[in-house]
Formats: C-alpha cells, sequence, structure tokens
C-alpha cells in the first residue's frame, strides 16, 4: 500500500494573520477573528490566499471557515502546476452566505507542489475568512485496500473456476454469449471513461441521495430513514418515498473512501452489466435460444431510451428499475403461456418476486406502470389463470413479494395516508397529453439530446429536446415480426401467439406514451 495508510498524516491550519491578503485586514476581535474584506475596500478577485504547502500522493480534507454578508463569494484551489486533479470542479465555487463553514476532499493521484486555497471577494458585503484546515485522511488506504480485495477475489474466482474446469465445459455459444454480454455492458458504460460526469436532469438529486446514505450509515442507521445533512442539518426523510436499497452500494463505496462520482459511476458499470445478464437470463428462458436471447438482451441495455435515462436524465430509480423488469415478462411467460410444469411455476414465481420487488425498491412510478401491464395480462390470461393451479403461484408471488417488502411499504403508506403533502404545485400542472411523445418522436434517430420534456408548444419553437424513442431497430421489431408471421402462419404457432400478445401491448404502450392517447380525457373523467 506504501503510504496509503499514514499514522501521522499531514495537517495544517492556516488562521489570522497565517493567511496571506493584500487587500483585506485582520480583525482579531471581530466575529471570532479573520481575514477581513468589505464593499469599502473595493473588489478584490484574490482577496486572500493560504501559503503554499506541499501535499503528497493521497487524500485530503479541507475545510473553510467563513463569514459572508451576501452571496457571490467564491474560492478556488491551485498549485505550482495546476492540473486537472487539483483544478476539476474547484475553480471560482461558490460560499453560500447562509452557511459558515465549506468543506470538500482532494485526491491527489500525485505528489503536488504550492498548493494553495484562494477566495475570491466581488464587492458586495463584508466577508471574512476565519480559517482554511487541510488535514491528510485515510481515504485513499481504503480506496486501495477495496481495489486490492477486488482484484484479489477476481484472481480466486479465475482460479477456483479453472481449476473445477468450468470454462472447458462451456459451449463455444456459451462463451460468445459470455465475452458478447461483457462488451455489451463495456460499451454501454464507455461515457463514464472520463474524469467527470454527464450532467443529468435529476442527478443532483441522487447524488445527494447517496452522500446522505452514506453520512446516515456513519451515524449508525440502519435502514436509513432520514438522511441528516439535508436542510442545513435538519434532515429530509427521502428514504421514506424512493426507494434506495441498491443505493447502498455506491454510498458503502463512498464510505470506504473513494469520490462520490466514481462511487456513482461504479454503480453504473454494475447495473449495466447486471442488466445484460438478467435480460439475457430471462430472454433465455423464454426463446430457449443463446444467440436470440444475446440480441434481446443487447437491443434492450443499448436502447436510446434507457441509456437516455442514464446519461441525459440521470433517472437512477427508473433506470434501475429497468434492470427487473425482464423478471416481469419472463415470469408472467413461464406461468401463463407455456405448459404446466411444478418447477417452471416456481422458477416463474420467484422471477415475479425478485421483478416486483427490485422496482419497488427503485421507483414507484415504474411500479405502477408494470404493475397495470401485468394486471392486463392476467385479464387476458383469465381463463388459464384458474385451470391447474396457476392462480396459487400468482397469489404466492404477491403474498412473498409483500412480505419482502413491508420494512419499505408500511412507512411508505403510512406518509402516504396521515401525511399532509402537496403534490401537485399550488396552481396545478400541465395536463399529461401535453408532455407526450409525437408519433414521430418514437422513431427519431439522432435527436437532439439536452434532458429535458418540453410542452408542444416549447417543442415547437425550439429544436432541442430529449430523445423519448425506444430506438428505430427495437421499433422494427414490429415490422420484423409482422413478416415473420406472414411467412411462418403454420408453424411455430405458441411462439407467434406469444408473440403476438407482446407486440398488441408494446404497441398500446407506445399509443399510451403519444400525444394521440386521450390522456386529458381520462382525466376529466
Amino acid at each position: 500500500m506504501g503510504n496509503a495508510w499514514k499514522a501521522n498524516k499531514f495537517h495544517a491550519d492556516f488562521v489570522g494573520e497565517n493567511l496571506i491578503s493584500e487587500s483585506g485586514t485582520y480583525l482579531p476581535d471581530f466575529m471570532g477573528g479573520g481575514m477581513y474584506i468589505d464593499s469599502t475596500f473595493g473588489a478584490a478577485e484574490r482577496f486572500v490566499s493560504t501559503p503554499d504547502v506541499d501535499l503528497s500522493k493521497g487524500t485530503f480534507l479541507v475545510t473553510i471557515e467563513y463569514e459572508a454578508e451576501t452571496d457571490g463569494q467564491n474560492y478556488s484551489a491551485s498549485s505550482d502546476s495546476p492540473g486537472y486533479w487539483v483544478v476539476m470542479g474547484r475553480k471560482n465555487v461558490a460560499l453560500d452566505s447562509e452557511n459558515s463553514i465549506e468543506t470538500f476532499t482532494v485526491w491527489m493521484n500525485r505528489e503536488t507542489k504550492g498548493y494553495h486555497i484562494e477566495a475570491n471577494y466581488n464587492g458586495s458585503g463584508y466577508f471574512m475568512i476565519k480559517k482554511v484546515q487541510i488535514i491528510q485522511t485515510n481515504a485513499y488506504f481504503g480506496m486501495r485496500l477495496l481495489i486490492g480485495l477486488f482484484l484479489g477475489l477476481l484472481v480466486a474466482a479465475i482460479y477456483y473456476l479453472s481449476n473445477k474446469k468450468v470454462f472447458e465445459q462451456l459451449t463455444r455459444k456459451q462463451k460468445n454469449v459470455a465475452l458478447g454480454v461483457i462488451l455489451v455492458s463495456i460499451l454501454a458504460s464507455t461515457p463514464l471513461m472520463s474524469d467527470y460526469l454527464y450532467s443529468g436532469h435529476d442527478l443532483p438529486f441522487h447524488l445527494l441521495r447517496i452522500e446522505g446514505i452514506k453520512d446516515a450509515l456513519r451515524t449508525g442507521q440502519i435502514p436509513v430513514r432520514i438522511q441528516p445533512g439535508w436542510f442545513q442539518g435538519y434532515g429530509y426523510a427521502s428514504s421514506i418515498f424512493y426507494g434506495e436499497i441498491f443505493l447502498y452500494l455506491p454510498a458503502i463505496i463512498r464510505l470506504i473512501g473513494f469520490p462520490l462520482q466514481t462511487a456513482y459511476k461504479i454503480y453504473i458499470i454494475l447495473i449495466n452489466l447486471f442488466t445484460c445478464i438478467i435480460a439475457y437470463y430471462c430472454f433465455k428462458k423464454i426463446v430457449h435460444s443463446e444467440y436470440s436471447a444475446f440480441i434481446g438482451s443487447l437491443l434492450y441495455v443499448l436502447s436510446p431510451y434507457r441509456l437516455g435515462n442514464i446519461y441525459i436524465r440521470g433517472a437512477v430509480g427508473e433506470y434501475t428499475a429497468m434492470t427487473f423488469i425482464p423478471f416481469i415478462v419472463a415470469g408472467l411467460y413461464l406461468i401463463l403461456a407455456v405448459k404446466i410444469d411444478k418447477q417452471e411455476l416456481a422458477v416463474g414465481r420467484n422471477l415475479l418476486v425478485f421483478g416486483f420487488s427490485g422496482i419497488l425498491q427503485s421507483h414507484i412510478l415504474s411500479c405502477l406502470m408494470t404493475g397495470f401491464f401485468t394486471i392486463l395480462v392476467c385479464l387476458l390470461f383469465i381463463r388459464k389463470i384458474f385451470t391447474e393451479g396457476r392462480w396459487k403461484t400468482l397469489l404466492a408471488g404477491a403474498i412473498i413479494t409483500i412480505m419482502w417488502n413491508l420494512w419499505f411499504l408500511i412507512p411508505f403508506v403510512s406518509y402516504s395516508m396521515d401525511g399532509k403533502f402537496r403534490i401537485l404545485e399550488p396552481g396545478g400542472t400541465a395536463k399529461i397529453q401535453t408532455y407526450n411523445a409525437f408519433a414521430n418522436q418514437l422513431f427519431d434517430f439522432f435527436p437532439n439530446a439536452y434532458g429535458s420534456a418540453y410542452s408542444i408548444s416549447e417543442r415547437l419553437q425550439s429544436p432541442v429536446q430529449m430523445p423519448l424513442t425506444i430506438g428505430f431497430v427495437l421499433m422494427g421489431t414490429i415490422f420484423v415480426f409482422l413478416i415473420y408471421v406472414w411467412n411462418n402462419k403454420k408453424e411455430y404457432m405458441s411462439q407467434i401467439k406469444a408473440g403476438k400478445l407482446c407486440m398488441v401491448l408494446s404497441i398500446l404502450a407506445l399509443w399510451m406514451a403519444t400525444t394521440w392517447f386521450p390522456w386529458d380525457a381520462l382525466a376529466r373523467l
């Protein structure tokens, strides 16, 4: 580990006259003492700076104590050779006048000479820097330890599988599919191969959730119910309405010492990998073909709408829920569409439990939409459900799912019924239909992606819009299936029957997503 862990860590406190300022003045008795400036001094781009210090490779916690009368004051980090690891995200960072402490962590990938923090004054109100503290932490040790454990487990797993000759037992198809799943997961994760994150619609909120879970776990909350750092320390019970069990993973990685964006990137990579594996497994249960199942998995993982949820919208709950939707499809298929088989019924029940539990713990809205289509499928198969005990399997799956998730559902229902929450804006909101997609958008190739769901009038005025398509290839599968049916009218009847149902439900779902579906009329009813 080298110097990743240190008993005697770097610690520097810069207070009072230890701070460097050409435009301010040191006031020892005003508001606890500090380097002071106000509007009578004039604006100063570099009002105060810490002395230069040399930092070794590692992680450092920087704390700035200040008093600011107005917003607009900011600080920056720099060094003798300010590479991106020094200045990235720390250039002209605004200081909130309602707070008095700003903290952040610096991850140094190499030794850094002349590191310093400087504060800038914009010329309005008073501004005082009381103290700047730089403390080395052991987070760098935790990061290396986790990476070492992961690599060790990977080598041990490969050695175990090789020793058991598991790889030799795989067929060529299985080896090709395994390689394909890895490549598709990497391809879906390529936007993460940078030192920054794409700005998403909801990304700041979800990053706060991860950070809040980390802070709550640090205080001993298990499960997390109130995230302590929100709203100036009053806390916020976001975990009551937002399933967050899967966000514990990036929160724990964050707790070990990794940067927030690195923890979030690891989460996305794992979601892409597991989505690909789960989709392949579920599709194979339906089509019984390795390559067909892999193609279905590829189209699902790389669909533009799913990737848009990750990299444009930052819709963590929704793209996490999409990982579990294939479980629902395969579970219903095994219970309703195949000949009765106790083992397959049990597998189908378990898939429904895993699927609905995963969606419920990720995104309530996705759970409602998936539940609607599940009920619709059950109504279409109502006669079959009450033959050969299929209804018992569905009922057992529902009961197990509820029992598994009671710890989340009871507070959720209690708060929903007893709490006084304003769900809508005071003046009401625009009708649902206003924000639906134009039919042509379902076939978009390369729309201008921005991350906003514009209303009809806004979309007519501006070409900048969020992609609202599942992808031209997936849309094209409907037409490919029709051609297939035309040329195979008397063969594979069971597969064609299941395919027709999927096609009808797909067209219904697409219609419900467009401006042509009468959402507003239904709302008036």
